[in-house]
Formats: C-alpha cells, sequence, structure tokens
C-alpha cells in the first residue's frame, strides 16, 4: 500500500492515477481482509481441533503449498499493479488481466485449500 502511494510522489494529481492508486490500495486491503479476518481464524480452529497424527498433514498442506499459492497470487498482483500505476491513463493489456485474473483465481484457491 505503501508503493502504491509512492505513485503519487511528483506526480500532477490525475484524475487517473488517483484512481489507479485508490483501486489498488483497495484491492490490497481486500486481499487482507479476506485473509486475516476470516480465512486465518477459520484455519486455527481447524487445527485446534486435530489430533497430533492428522495436525502435522493439515499444517504441511495448509501453511506451504496452500499459502505458496497465495503469496504467487500476490505476486501476480504486485505486478499487475505496477503495471496499472505506470500508465494510468492506459487500458490493461491482456497479459495484465490473465496475470490479474490468475492472481484471483490463486487467492481464492490457496485459502480453499487451506481450510
Amino acid at each position: 500500500m505503501i508503493v502504491a502511494s509512492t505513485g503519487l510522489r511528483g506526480d500532477a494529481w490525475e484524475p487517473d492515477l488517483v484512481t489507479s492508486v485508490l483501486l489498488v490500495v483497495a484491492t490490497a486491503f481486500g486481499f487482507w481482509w479476506n485473509y486475516f479476518p476470516f480465512a486465518k481464524p477459520a484455519l486455527d480452529r481447524v487445527v485446534e481441533n486435530l489430533n497430533e497424527k492428522r495436525l502435522t498433514a493439515v499444517c504441511r498442506d495448509a501453511f506451504s503449498v496452500a499459502h505458496f499459492l497465495m503469496v504467487c497470487s500476490l505476486v501476480l498482483f504486485v505486478g499487475v499493479a505496477e503495471e496499472v500505476l505506470a500508465h494510468p491513463d492506459h487500458a490493461l493489456p491482456l497479459a495484465a488481466w490473465v496475470a490479474l485474473s490468475a492472481g484471483l483465481v490463486l487467492f481464492v484457491g490457496g485459502m480453499a485449500l487451506s481450510l
């Protein structure tokens, strides 16, 4: 979010740029809001109710494989955010739309797998 706001540093605060920064920050908050208040507590409840034998497998899968997918989704999002902030007055190229869509699928899929 801090990096997104640096897009406003030094440049004229054109409406396209301000809108782009706000959308990037809102999307970053959306990722955070979906994980920490909702998915993380649900995952904590699942882990608390497991026996030792099952706990190892669930933690391995949830905290390595599933979270890796979510981290990959954030990397894709940052790449798209960089493109949006670099060229706020241009339409996103197809590759950026594909990356954004893939990032969303990876994030939601990673959250679903972790639960």
